[in-house]
């Protein structure tokens, strides 16, 4: 099978050099003692074995924008471990390494004839990466992209190597694992014949995209919207399956359209952190210039978006029938706080699931995203929107920033503590803990 691999040399435990880390937001940065770069899951449990008191975390992309990857000890990199292990095309299956890079996934997938069934906005995080913190795509047939797990293999604390399918009663707590169970080395997939998607965008009002909220998500494999903040426009995305021919702009168009449009956003971000009484103004002005657009490809090309504007951002999943009047409390905060923002707030929809740490754990759910461009102030922003999930029982997307509490967290996931009895016998020396994580999951109740 088909594999990418850059090497690097993989340092003896103690002898990487210190160079710093940041994730792609800069919000948070780390030292670590060592930097290693594996190659294979038996020297990945050597490095667990030999690595004394230290800790470890694991770093895919950096696409997270919580401390999840902050260390002073052994930050790993599974770079070197790319790429598509096998394909079942009987069960529509395929087994890939766990840094596997998402983008190079769909790529590899497309000459295999498979597509990923639903994807998020962002295709450079790493396979382990996105699913374990549970990143997720939109629409109500499908549920976080943990969810198309059916097997994983990872190096637990004490350098075993464990292999969980989908028919251990454990598996729901290793779909989405933060890291806090083992390095991941290997995950196993379903996935789909290639399908192309027909991808329109419109420009509607926010109280008509509230009123027929139903009618777009029931209605449609994939619908998501974008709303500008002190404007009353959406940008509202529809999805589906499609057989007409590929149409849209040629890769080089995209290509030099995206460069503008980032670009052009860049400046227009800088303007407004530089001038933040004018945000509002600046908001309304990206809403004016929202078109309306309509293409044809293959789904992966589809779904991600590039992403080189940097922010920082927070996301909560609450009921989705919360959905309209959250958001409509959501415009009066802005409005009465005179929150200096023009980042547009995401709006995604996901299918219930089983899995312990999910966000949409028993709930049929709607995610929303709130952003503010890196440099502007975002905490007061920030604070007010979670005080009102919190009123709504939202639960925080791992990836995202939040400032929960350690009990705030045990009232919104009903078997976290289950999880952390789970996460003590799988790493009884807390060697996959941070300062961070260990706030969350240090000990149990229940122990």
């Amino acid at each position: 099978m088909e594999e990418l691999s850059r090497r690097r040399e993989v340092l003896p435990v103690g002898q990487g050099i210190s160079k710093r880390w940041s994730n792609w937001s800069n919000a948070h940065s780390c030292y670590p003692s060592s930097w290693l770069y594996p190659e294979d899951e038996l020297q990945l449990s050597c490095i667990v074995k030999d690595s004394g008191n230290k800790r470890i975390r694991v770093v895919g992309s950096g696409h997270s924008f919580s401390p999840l990857v902050v260390t002073d000890d052994i930050l790993i990199s599974l770079d070197n471990m790319q790429g598509v292990i096998e394909v079942d095309y009987e069960n529509s299956e395929v087994e890939v390494w766990a840094g596997t890079k998402l983008h190079l996934l769909n790529e590899l997938l497309h000459k295999y004839g498979f597509s990923m069934s639903n994807l998020g906005d962002v295709d450079r995080q790493s396979v382990a990466g996105a699913l374990c913190a549970g990143t997720h795509g939109t629409g109500l047939d499908y549920g976080v992209l943990s969810s198309f797990l059916t097997s994983v293999t990872l190096v637990d604390g004490q350098g075993e190597i464990r292999t969980f399918t989908s028919k251990d009663a454990e598996f729901p707590m290793v779909q989405i694992n933060l890291g806090l169970l083992g390095v991941v080395t290997r995950m196993k997939l379903k996935v789909e014949p290639l399908f192309k998607l027909k991808h329109v965008v419109k420009r509607i009002t926010l109280n008509y995209c509230l009123h027929n909220l139903k009618d777009h998500v029931t209605n449609n494999r994939h619908f998501e919207f974008f709303w500008f903040p002190y404007s009353k426009w959406v940008s509202a995305k529809f999805l589906n399956v499609t057989d007409e021919e590929i149409k849209g702009k040629s890769s080089f168009q995209l290509r030099v359209d995206d460069y503008v449009e980032n670009k052009l956003f860049e400046q227009i971000s800088t303007f407004a952190k530089n001038q933040p009484r004018l945000a509002p103004y600046v908001s309304k002005l990206c809403a004016q210039l929202m078109s309306a657009d309509e293409k044809v490809n293959y789904s992966y090309k589809i779904f991600a978006s590039n992403r080189d504007v940097k922010f920082q951002e927070m996301e909560y999943a609450i009921a989705i029938e919360d959905c309209p009047k959250v958001l409509l409390e959501i415009d009066k905060l802005i409005k009465e706080n005179e929150i200096k923002v023009h980042f547009p707030i995401e709006v995604r929809f996901c299918k219930e699931d089983q899995i312990t740490l999910s966000p949409c754990y028993k709930r049929t759910t709607c995610f929303i995203a709130v952003h503010m461009y890196q440099g502007m102030e975002y905490k007061k922003y920030f604070d007010l929107v979670e005080e009102l999930m919190s009123r709504y029982m939202g639960r925080p997307h791992w990836g995202k920033m939040s400032f929960l509490k350690r009990d705030d967290f045990i009232d919104r996931y009903p078997e976290l503590d289950k999880f952390m009895v789970f996460r003590k016998w799988m790493d009884p020396n807390n060697k996959f803990l941070n300062q961070y994580t260990e706030k969350i999951f240090g000990n149990s109740r229940m122990e």
